[in-house]
């Protein structure tokens, strides 16, 4: 279900972020197992530090929507995606620029931020 977001929240959304995987990589948990984000990241070499450089990249405009999550692992988390378009290198040593599809959680009484969906937008089942 998608839900209503005001700028501020935004930006105090990626302010923490950026604070809780600054401070370390053990903060950050990238889920690549599912099929779409596994494909993207063996396509695309992505390493965690990847996926950490291009969240502290992050910029306000870059933000698609804030939702409420549905399926049975992260139900009734509040989740917010982003939309960059950010440049990688294929498997034939290809630069390309990619529109992104990520989708992040925060548990902030962790200090936890969740990377669920990282792939191509557009690419969702």
């Amino acid at each position: 279900m998608k839900l209503e977001c005001t700028t501020d929240e935004i930006n105090n959304y990626l302010n923490k972020m950026k604070k809780y995987i600054s401070i370390s990589d053990s903060n950050l948990e990238y889920i690549s197992i599912r099929d779409k984000n596994f494909i993207f990241k063996y396509l695309y070499g992505l390493t965690k530090s990847m996926v950490r450089d291009i969240l502290l990249s992050l910029k306000p405009d870059e933000f698609y929507e804030k939702i409420e999550a549905v399926d049975d692992k992260h139900k009734g988390r509040i989740l917010y995606v982003w939309n960059p378009i950010r440049s990688f290198v294929d498997a034939r040593g290809e630069e390309r620029e990619i529109e992104l599809y990520i989708k992040t959680d925060i548990y902030y009484s962790k200090k936890l931020v969740v990377v669920i969906s990282f792939h191509k937008f557009n690419d969702f089942d």
